[in-house]
C-alpha cells in the first residue's frame, strides 16, 4: 500500500468515529418519536406528507414560511436541460435555534413554558 493510500485510509477511519453532520431520516424520524412520545411509524408517515407538500410547493415556486422552521424560497431557477435546477434562499428563525442544550422546539419540556 502506498503512502498516500494509507493516508486514505487513516482518514476514513478517522472519520468513521465523528457524528456525521448529514441528519438522515432516520435520524429525524426517531428524533421527533422520542421527543413527542408517538410512534415511528406515525412519524414517518407525517413527515413524508409533510416533506412531499413542501417539496411540491417548492418546485411550483410557492415559499414556504413555517415559524419553528423559517422560511424557504426559490432564488434562482433554471430550465436548462432536462431536470430543472433550483437553489433555494433558506433564512433559518433564529428564536427557535438552540445550541446543544438538548432542548428544540419538539421538546415537551418547551410546550409547556
Amino acid at each position: 500500500m502506498t503512502e498516500a493510500e494509507q493516508d486514505i485510509v487513516a482518514d476514513i477511519e478517522a472519520d468513521a468515529g465523528e457524528e456525521s453532520s448529514v441528519r438522515r431520516k432516520k435520524d429525524i424520524v426517531d428524533h421527533v418519536s422520542q421527543a413527542t412520545g408517538l410512534k415511528k411509524r406515525d412519524v414517518r408517515e407525517a413527515l413524508d406528507a409533510a416533506f412531499g407538500y413542501l417539496h411540491s410547493s417548492l418546485l411550483d415556486g410557492k415559499e414556504i414560511a413555517y415559524p419553528t422552521l423559517g422560511k424557504i424560497k426559490v432564488q434562482v431557477q433554471r430550465a436548462d436541460s432536462e431536470n430543472p435546477k433550483m437553489v433555494y434562499r433558506v433564512a433559518l428563525n433564529k428564536n427557535t435555534v438552540h445550541e446543544d442544550d438538548g432542548e428544540t422546539a419538539l421538546d415537551p419540556a418547551e410546550k409547556d413554558a
